[in-house]
């Protein structure tokens, strides 16, 4: 399983105290950050992935090199086709089989231009390139926003197969509609109490 730690991290972020000697260890390959809108979990996806950076004094990190990020707004280039912008990340020309309903689902739109698309549209176009890219870590910002309930199916069909294929591959994710999902079962973790946070509570439940 991919390694991930956070250790002893202080942030402060718009003068306010988001996280105090707050320790993140993961004990699945798949978990789920759940809290309310303003908590620090997009907060915190930023910071594993080096978008915030955090000095060695601020934290420990232990996490692997070949990360990838999917924040709510895209990151897709507007001028490109969304065949265009999966080719711009990754060349992969063999598609792993977890993957074959997802790109058949995106074939009624693929040769669009991305700013002719709908937000749903970009989203699974986003959602597609960074499975394809096959990430050791994951980190994803409420994905299923702006997908409609099939478009979720699909997706969450992928980051399944994902998982499965990919033994040492692990996922970090906010999402307030991934009840919805038949196929996934991450570890939840809770942001709970006031801010500062030093840790995240598990849901046993």
């Amino acid at each position: 399983m991919t390694n991930l730690e956070i250790k002893n991290l202080s942030f402060q972020y718009n003068d306010l105290n988001l996280f105090s000697d707050f320790s993140f260890v993961p004990s699945d390959r798949f978990n789920l950050l759940k809290g309310h809108s303003g908590c620090g979990k997009t907060t915190l996806l930023k910071i594993i992935f080096g978008q915030i950076e955090i000095s060695d004094d601020q934290a420990s990190f232990i996490k692997p090199d070949n990360c990838y990020l999917i924040l709510q707004d895209d990151a897709l280039l507007p001028w490109l086709t969304g065949e265009e912008n999966i080719k711009f990340i990754s060349e992969i020309n063999d598609v792993p089989s977890f993957l074959n309903e997802y790109q058949t689902y995106l074939s009624p739109f693929i040769k669009k231009k991305a700013y002719q698309m709908s937000f749903g549209q970009r989203r699974l176009i986003e959602l597609y390139r960074a499975l394809l890219y096959c990430p050791e870590l994951l980190l994803l910002d409420e994905p299923f926003n702006y997908l409609d309930e099939r478009s979720r199916e699909v997706v969450s069909k992928a980051i399944s197969g994902y998982l499965e294929t990919n033994i040492d591959s692990a996922i970090v994710m906010s999402s307030h509609l991934l009840e919805q999902s038949e196929y996934l079962s991450p570890k939840t973790y809770l942001f709970k109490g006031a801010q500062p946070y030093n840790s995240l509570i598990a849901d046993e439940e």
